[in-house]
């Protein structure tokens, strides 16, 4: 190999100096600073440095003062052209056309201490930012500065997530969660609600359960437990016998229970665990039987029970009457009354006529039964007696009482 070595080449005014030929390669020592480097198609002004490669192989463009590995200076874009030679099929842009380095907007701007600028186009009303993946777009901020994750335009019932710049969000999934919120370690609020820059309650976790609660001294909230929803104070902690449920003219509609309500305390003594409405056919019966009886249509009945407490009213009128024997019942009570002999119940009649002896005064309930023994007496201080078949009338429209009365039933 022959070696040359001069201070300096100058070709003759209006000729080229060429160095190789066509498949020979030209190699730069390791170390040899390239300053001055001018050609058609590299820079035009050949009054200024073009392209310089220090001894660390940083190259500077625009500049022989290089800052960095690669330092680009002047105006103008950048382009990185991938596949094209005429810039078409361009994939990365840096254009700091329209800024200045006294502080303007640049379409992208890096550096230590300053803000990152991306710009679709500074002078387009409705251009947009897009992220694409695998061809599709991942996410884009529309030109009103909405971000859209899985969306091309704002639309609330398609799946993504919206996030518009008036604050508003939307997150919207296809048979699954739309948002999961997650406090980890410590028990305490997970979602907060404010108005106007003040706190009013919140969402959270206490002991393995969720509760609802407002941050107002006072206020009550819920919590959702172990088979049981309860009161609570502001902290999600339960709050007893201090919430009320409804108010005077905050009323609920209807309360539909399975089990009982407790009034005045927790024991069994307190609970209430059923009301019903409804309606019963009263009748006769004798305590021989083979009785023949036909009511009229006045004769019906009607009960309302708490508990084990049954209030019943109606009347009973026959048409006819034969057979039977010994004493006589009014019966086909709802409920069967209570077998305590202890706790005797009787039944009040406010009307009892058309009977052929004595009419009855009132009636005594029979424990473990569904009836009541008729009773009347001959005289102001007589003792109650029974009534039997001989008082009872056999025509129409006869052995009328009108009849109410409360008894206790098991």
């Amino acid at each position: 190999m022959s070696e040359i070595k001069v201070n300096k080449i100058t070709p003759r005014t209006g000729t080229t100096i060429t160095l190789g030929d066509s498949g020979d390669s030209l190699s730069i020592a390791s170390g040899v600073a390239l300053t001055d480097f001018t050609s058609t198609g590299i820079d035009d002004n050949a009054t200024s440095t073009a392209l310089t490669i220090d001894s660390s192989g940083n190259i500077g463009i625009g500049t022989s003062s290089i800052n960095s590995k690669l330092d680009v200076r002047g105006t103008g874009a950048i382009t990185l052209n991938v596949g094209s030679t005429d810039g078409t099929s361009a994939r990365l842009t840096l254009d700091a056309t329209n800024g200045d380095a006294s502080g303007g907007d640049f379409p992208l701007l890096l550096s230590d201490g300053s803000d990152l600028l991306i710009e679709a186009n500074n002078s387009t009303s409705d251009a947009e930012i897009r992220f694409r993946n695998n061809g599709s777009d991942a996410m884009r901020i529309d030109s009103s500065g909405n971000v859209l994750v899985g969306q091309s335009t704002v639309s609330t019932s398609s799946p993504g997530t919206i996030i518009t710049q008036s604050g508003k969000s939307y997150h919207i999934a296809t048979s699954d969660i739309a948002l999961a919120l997650d406090r980890k370690t410590t028990d305490g609020e997970i979602l907060q609600i404010r108005k106007d820059q003040t706190v009013l309650g919140g969402i959270g976790s206490n002991d393995g359960d969720v509760y609802i609660s407002s941050s107002t001294s006072g206020h009550k909230g819920l919590r959702f437990g172990n088979g049981a929803i309860v009161p609570t104070n502001t902290s999600g902690g339960t709050d007893d016998n201090a919430t009320t449920l409804g108010g005077a003219t905050q009323r609920f509609a209807n309360l539909y229970l399975g089990g009982s309500v407790y009034l005045g305390g927790t024991g069994s003594a307190n609970a209430l665990d059923d009301y019903e409405e409804g309606s019963f056919t009263p009748t006769y019966s004798t305590e021989g039987g083979g009785e023949s009886i036909t009511y009229d249509g006045i004769t019906s009945g009607s009960y309302i029970k708490v508990g084990q407490l049954v209030l019943i009213t109606g009347n009973i009128r026959t048409n006819g009457w034969s057979g039977g024997s010994s004493y006589v019942y009014l019966g086909g009570f709802p409920f069967t009354v209570n077998s305590d002999e202890n706790a005797k119940s009787y039944i009040g009649f406010a009307r009892a006529n058309n009977f052929t002896g004595e009419s009855p005064l009132n009636g005594e309930c029979v424990n473990g039964g569904t009836k009541a023994f008729l009773k009347y007496r001959t005289s102001v201080s007589g003792d109650h007696q029974n009534t039997d078949v001989s008082d009872m009338n056999t025509g129409t429209t006869k052995n009328v009482i009108y009849f109410t009365g409360v008894y206790r039933t098991s």
